[in-house]
């Protein structure tokens, strides 16, 4: 028998479970046409972007790390030059036959 916190998380997870089911349309086309709106909204009223480019790079730097180092088995450093981030992406690229 569950009881406790162990009880309340499972209840939490199926709750979630449920309402992410419930939603009838596409989730991640949500998402961009949100980021779209917001976007094309700050470019109207000549105000700051919430995610600037510097901010999207660093992302990337960091997935493009994560990658690497599970491809490589080894930690990588930060910040990646410019010659790793773009051989990661090619690699990745060759490697799905793109």
């Amino acid at each position: 028998m569950i009881s406790g916190p162990s009880l309340a998380r499972k209840k939490l997870l199926e709750t979630w479970k449920r309402e992410d089911e419930s939603i009838s349309w596409d989730v991640m086309t949500h998402r961009h046409k949100m980021q779209r709106e917001v976007f094309l909204a700050a470019v109207v009223e000549d105000r700051e972007l919430l995610v600037n480019g510097e901010a999207g790079r660093s992302v990337v730097e960091l997935f493009t790390a994560v990658y690497r180092s599970q491809r490589e088995h080894k930690p990588v450093r930060f910040p990646l030059s410019a010659g790793e981030r773009e051989e990661s992406g090619a690699s990745r690229s060759r490697g799905r036959g793109h």
